[in-house]
């Protein structure tokens, strides 16, 4: 995978995640990296967290941490890890799966689209993604009934590189 990232791609160096191998969250892909961190610019991440360290998310998000904080970008540098903290209020204890991560935000021109859910975390989270993005407007959306599902804002919204790709 790492060969064609680079080939179709362009990408020097791929970290990789544990993720969520023993499907603790009931999430069936593993966890998605959209949902775990994301570059705010180069050297910086916005990396998933939560308050409830018993949680089965917590272990999940401290090895997702842990990995990122003993990984280097593609020149060999440390990463700032910014603390971006879950929706745990809004979470659907009947849903199978619900995706309470603000990292799954969506860059646009000049702005931030955030996941929001109605509780007081959200302004907590706008005020992170501020300062990680400052210059850009950081604009809620209510994703609730999505999120349900276990999408979020950046689930819905992907890029897609031209095609085809040279090399």
């Amino acid at each position: 995978m790492e060969e064609i990232f680079a080939r179709l791609l362009g990408v020097n160096k791929t970290i990789w995640l544990p993720g969520d191998p023993d499907y603790v969250t009931g999430d069936m892909t593993d966890g998605h990296v959209d949902g775990v961190c994301a570059f705010a610019r180069p050297g910086v991440l916005l990396v998933d967290a939560t308050h409830d360290r018993q949680s089965v998310y917590a272990e999940v998000a401290r090895e997702n941490r842990r990995a990122l904080e003993l990984a280097t970008d593609a020149k060999g540098r440390k990463f700032e890890l910014m603390e971006l903290y879950e929706a745990s209020d809004a979470v659907d204890p009947e849903a199978e799966v619900f995706c309470a991560s603000y990292t799954n935000f969506y860059i646009v021109n000049d702005a931030i689209i955030m996941p929001a859910y109605g509780i007081a975390a959200d302004q907590a989270a706008a005020k992170v993604l501020a300062q990680a993005f400052p210059g850009r407007e950081v604009v809620p959306v209510r994703i609730n009934n999505l999120a349900h599902g276990g999408g979020g804002v950046h689930c819905i919204t992907q890029q897609q590189p031209a095609w085809p790709v040279e090399g």
